[in-house]
Formats: C-alpha cells, structure tokens, sequence
C-alpha cells in the first residue's frame, strides 16, 4: 500500500476512534475519498512545487511598460526582447495616463468614440512623457488585473489610458480575455474590442501578433454603478480597473511541458466531472461525465478500464418489451458511448460525438419513465460525475448525481448496481446548482445525498434507509441542528457529518474535521463576512445533541481591496477550510486567501491572489474564480484556480509565497450563454480545473475539464 494511501487510513481510523468512546479504532474498516481523508492534509508526501504547460506563442513572448529601443514591428534579428516572460498569461506592468474628467451623462458610444487624447490609437508612449497635460506612470498589475483606484486619488467620472508593449519573437496568434467597466482594447492602433459596464462580461478576442514588438492599449473609464448588481459584483462607484489574460492560440499550436509526467484525456460530456481522483495502491480510479468510472495505472497513466453506469444499464424486459421502438435508438447509442471510453483518444471528432450521445440518451430514457430516469438540474454544474467517490481499498463506491449508485472491485467488475433516482431538487434555491454533495462510506453503509439521504448496504447494493434533507433549499438547515430518520440509528448533521451510535463520526465533504473541531462553510451568511463556521464535538451523540458554532468572519466592508473587481460574489467561500499548525487557512472564489487563529478565530493576515482568470461568474464554473480547496502537500500548502493556475506558499503566520504554476491549455468550441461550451471546431476556451489536488509521494493528480494530470518529479 502507498504512503498516502496509508497515512490516510491512520488518521481516518483516528478520527473515528475519538468520536466514539465505545468502538475500538480497530474494528472500523477504513475509507478515503474527498480530499484524501477529507482534511486535505498529506504531510509525508513530497510534491514539486514547480510545474507547468506553455504554448510555443507565449513561450516566445514577454512584456513590459517602458518603450523599446527598437521601433515597432518587425524588429533586427537579435533586438533585445521585453523584461517580462508572459508564460503565466499576464502582463505585470503598464505605462498609465490620466486622469480625464468625462461626461457620466453620456452615452456609452459617445463616449468611447471621444478622443481624451488626440491619436489616441496611436499612442506609443515611454515613462515620464506627457499628452493631453498628463504624464504616463509606471503601475503595476496584480496579475491580469490592473486596478487604478490604490494609485489614483480622484476617480470620479475620470477616463484613463493604460499601453504595454508586447514583443514576439515569431509572431502568432493569441486568445486574449478581456474585462472591464466601459473600456475600448486596440492592438497596434487596430480595434480589438470595447465594453460596457451595463453589460459586465468578459469576452475572448483572437487577434495576430506581428514579428518584434507590438503595441496593445487599453482606454478605461471609471464605473458609475451604484446599486445592488453593482454591491453583488464588488463594483464600487469610481472603480476603475480592467484585466487581462493570454493563451496561445496559433495555428498548429505546439506546447511544452515542465514536471507534467503524464497527462490523459478523459471522456467528459457534456458537463464535466470536478470529483477527485482516488489513489489506490498502483492504480488511480477517477469519474467522469455522464457517467463513467475510470481506472489507470497510475504509474504511467495507462487506461486500465472504463465502465458506464448510465440510466440505459437499468432497462427492464417490461420497458423494452412496451416501447421497443424507442430501445431501438436507445441501444446503439448506450453501447456507442461504451466504445467511446474504451477507445478514447480525446480527438475532436470523438468529443463531438460523445457529446451529443450524452445529450440525446437521457432525452429517449425520460420518454420510457420519465420519474425513474428523471433528470437533474439542467445545471447541475459539478458534473452528473462530479461527486467524489469513496473506497475501502478493495472496492469504489461512486454515486452519480441521477441518482445511481454502484460498487466496483479493482477490477472494474461491478459487485453491485442500484438506481434510487429521486430526480430534480424542487426548482428553488440550489437547484438550479445541481447536487454537490459527495457521499460517504461507514462500517455498513454508503450514503449519498439527493432529496434526501439515502444509505445503500454496502455488501449489496440494497436500500438501508433514508433521512430527510434540506441542502437543495433555500435557506440551508443549520449544520448544528440533530435529524434522524426511522430504520436507523445515525444522526446526521446537515453539510457538517453523520454520526453513527458505537462506530464514529463522518464528515460530509463540505466539512472539514481537525480533532474535536469541524469547520463547515455557512451558505447563509455568504454575502455577511462568514469564511467558515466551527463546531465543538462531544464524544458522543444523542438525537437531542445540538451543536453551537462559532462563526469565523471578516470585515467585509473593510477588505474591498481584496477582492477582484468586476467579481461576481468575490467574498464568498466555496473551498474548504484547511486547518494546519493551529491556523485555518480560507480561499475565496474573488481571491482572497484569508488566514485565522484556530484557538481565537482572530485573523492572521489576508492577501489578494490574483489567479490569472478573469473571475466574474458566467459560465459556471469556468468563470467562478477559485472553487478548489486549500490542500497541504509535505511542507507546502497548494491553492488551485479555475483557470490552471495555482500558487504554492509556505505554512505559517505571513504569506510566504513559494511558487506560481500554470497549465496553459485550449480546448475546442465556445461557451454557449451561461452553460460550458460545446466542442466544435468553432473558437476555443480555457480549460476549467476545479477539483482540488490529491498528492500521492512525490506526485500530485488533478482532473480537469479534459484531463487528468500527473505531475511529479520523475
């Protein structure tokens, strides 16, 4: 057995042992799944903290503010290139001018059509010159973002100019995706794109690099909002900001890759899978959309099989022998999808076809019961796959979020299949999110969360009992507040854990357990400062045990500078808490990493990660900003972005940043609205990661939205 896969064996029998008073740790077979052993906390292993994956485009590109030596264009062969590499996707420093005062009465297209500054398309500046009675600064960004307001005392009604200059050493395409309030983008004096801030989106424009040195510029008025959208999107009257990020997007685009040690496509349509993979022993199982369990070695990544658990495995002679019309299109399709993940190879061809199989299979199941094969949320954004599987180191019991249970040996053979569908949460609150809720393993049971609870006996499959729930309602029950259930002994407690009488406590996955202590995130105080909420555990459990947290806040109107501009919801929290050394660490989806005592909950120090994402919202989750939950990796702690990026710090009571990291990848087709994008041959998008890392010794496996990664050190 593997080290991580040992030491997450110890600590989960641990825990269980402090819980109950009444079961030797001995007797409770151990189980892991949801970020491990669901602390995120892997001390023995030792990952790199260096890795990454860049387009031969940016690798051939850098930046900076100051004006170059050598005129624009096609520059001699040799000239000096800029002092920025642009490998993370974002440009560090700009020269700025301004401000102008503007008319806030008038339209949007009067307004960016207005020269502040004659040719202004023009403009090819240096440091300290001067146009339009102004001088251009040097300022640095955060990342992708460049806010103007910490370096500008009078924002009001103001318009500014903000110019880089970019030097390719082999021209190229480039993706670029750009936000801001009212803005207008020009690359070498051409238009790019203009925005709107009654309109607050981003955008993704292509446009061509010429060989040497080029010119991009970027004219930005302050924002005027100043009601309720503008509070939910961190869009203070007078902000004035805007971002910036870059991808490769050449034609036959080539990419390089640093401490990736393998990388395997994976069948995902048409939704992806944000579950974690499971480490166990030599082999890796992970799932994926619509519903696939996947084995590889994890070793060498080498797909060792695939099995489909779709709603069309549960057909009855009865169904078939009443509409055999409708399993006639129903059976080459099911079995289509089952040569799709045997062969996958992740070509475009394959994407596209999967993804409309996916699609149209649960189309003609509803046709043949439309309760039984019942769909979910539309949304359903973690993925139909999405929930992260649990395993006892023999068997993988997955839960599917339509409501399909299924026990796997090591195999891929299944010892069990069960369908107890009880379809879409009601239409309010969290439906419109889908189910989220990972299920969770005891000494007899696997439970799962849907409309209610619903534990299946984990030797066959069969339906034990079932608990009323209210996490797809709005508001949430109190994590603190007992539920119990007739047929069984358990109390559970909503989102925080269940509690079984004589054999332990288990944490829910939106919890984190540390001791005695159980940190679970608070959805109804999101928008009113909490990070996170904990709770005292007793030894033992009544149905009458009521369980009092004690919030863990922060000043929200105080950290307006913390959070990213133009983000929908910035302050809220969605990671878990990791909890390390007595400190809790706290992630938000706008960037800010917020860090707390864990005897006092009194703040430790909080810091602005910039992503390099634009984190605004739609489409979820690609553009939620920072989803992934803190993870400690041997000596490092690890946080991940939606967009590939991640940042490595040191454990402590400062911030101690380590290293920057980004896998740089395009995947075919665009979003559509609000909903991920469908593969086509049509434009591209970023790859979204989401999942939250799993170290293994000396490596570290990641699912994104059309990979699985290995990094590590060879």
């Amino acid at each position: 057995m593997n080290s991580s896969v040992t030491r997450g064996v110890v600590v989960a029998l641990g825990c269980v042992a402090l819980f109950t008073g009444a079961a030797a740790a001995g007797q409770v077979p151990a189980s892991w799944g949801w970020r491990g052993d669901g602390t995120g906390l892997f001390p023995n292993a030792d990952p790199p903290v260096k890795w990454g994956r860049i387009s031969a485009t940016l690798k051939g590109l850098t930046t900076q503010a100051a004006k170059p030596s050598t005129s624009l264009g096609p520059g001699p062969a040799g000239a000096r290139p800029g002092s920025s590499p642009a490998a993370l996707g974002n440009i560090p420093e700009w020269l700025v001018l301004g401000p102008f005062p503007y008319d806030p009465k008038a339209e949007t297209a009067e307004l960016l059509a207005k020269e502040s500054v004659p040719g202004e398309a023009g403009l090819r500046p240096d440091a300290g010159e001067k146009a339009g009675g102004a001088e251009w600064k040097r300022v640095a960004s955060t990342g992708s973002l460049l806010n103007l307001k910490p370096h500008y005392p009078d924002m009001a009604a103001k318009v500014f100019y903000a110019h880089a200059y970019l030097h390719s050493h082999e021209g190229g395409r480039l993706m670029m995706r750009l936000m801001g309030p009212t803005c207008r983008f020009w690359l070498n004096g051409q238009p790019v794109h203009q925005t709107d801030e009654k309109e607050l989106r981003f955008a993704d424009k292509e446009v061509d690099l010429q060989k040497g040195w080029n010119s991009l510029l970027v004219k930005v008025f302050t924002s005027q909002r100043a009601d309720n959208w503008a509070d939910m999107y961190n869009l203070p009257q007078n902000s004035g900001f805007f971002q910036v990020v870059l991808w490769g997007r050449s034609p036959e685009e080539q990419a390089e890759s640093q401490g990736i040690l393998w990388e395997a496509s994976l069948p995902n349509a048409p939704r992806f899978s944000c579950a974690q993979p499971l480490v166990i022993g030599d082999r890796l199982v992970v799932n994926a959309d619509p519903s696939f369990v996947i084995c590889f070695d994890k070793m060498t990544g080498k797909r060792l099989w695939a099995d489909y658990c779709g709603h069309s495995e549960f057909a009855t002679p009865d169904e078939r022998a009443a509409k055999p019309d409708l399993f006639r299109q129903i059976d080459p399709k099911a079995a289509r999808i089952k040569e799709l993940a045997s062969a996958w190879a992740g070509t475009l061809e394959q994407r596209v076809e999967l993804s409309g199989l996916a699609t149209a299979l649960p189309r003609l199941m509803r046709q043949v019961d439309d309760k039984r094969y019942a769909g979910v949320a539309d949304r359903q954004e973690a993925g139909s796959a999405g929930l992260t599987s649990r395993t006892d180191g023999k068997h993988v019991y997955t839960w599917f979020a339509d409501g399909v249970a299924v026990c796997h040996d090591l195999d891929g053979k299944r010892k069990w299949m069960t369908l107890e569908n009880e379809g879409r949460s009601g239409g309010t609150g969290n439906d419109g999110h889908g189910y989220q809720t990972s299920p969770i393993l005891t000494d007899r049971e696997f439970v799962a969360a849907m409309m209610n609870y619903i534990a299946f006996d984990r030797e066959t499959g069969k339906v034990l009992w079932k608990m009323p729930s209210n996490n797809y309602r709005w508001p949430p029950r109190d994590p603190g507040e007992p539920i119990t259930a007739p047929g069984t002994p358990c109390i559970n407690y909503e989102a925080l854990g269940l509690y079984k009488p004589g054999v332990g406590f288990f944490p829910w996955h939106a919890s984190t357990i540390a001791g005695n202590k159980a940190y679970v995130l608070d959805w109804c105080a999101a928008h009113t400062g909490t990070a996170s909420v904990e709770f005292t555990l007793p030894e033992a459990f009544t149905p009458e045990t009521r369980l009092k947290g004690r919030t863990i806040g922060y000043q929200r109107d105080k950290e307006w500078g913390l959070l990213t501009i133009g983000s929908w919801s910035a302050a809220e929290v969605t990671a878990n808490a990791l909890v390390h050394d007595g400190l809790i660490y706290t992630v938000a989806m706008g960037g800010p990493l917020r860090v707390f005592d864990q005897a006092t909950l009194a703040p430790v120090y909080s810091v602005r990660l910039d992503m390099n994402t634009i984190m605004f919202a739609y489409p979820y989750p690609h553009g939620s900003g920072v989803c992934a939950s803190p993870t400690l990796g041997g000596k490092h702690i690890y946080l991940f972005g939606n967009g590939g990026h991640s940042v490595v710090i040191k454990p402590g009571r400062t911030f101690d940043l380590v290293a920057e990291n980004r896998i740089e990848r395009l995947l075919p087709g665009r979003y559509r609205g609000s909903y991920p994008p469908v593969p086509s041959k049509e434009g591209a998008h970023p790859e979204c990661t989401v999942s939250s890392p799993i170290f293994d010794g000396g490596r570290i496996y990641y699912q994104a939205e059309g990979y699985l990664y290995c990094v590590g050190k060879k």
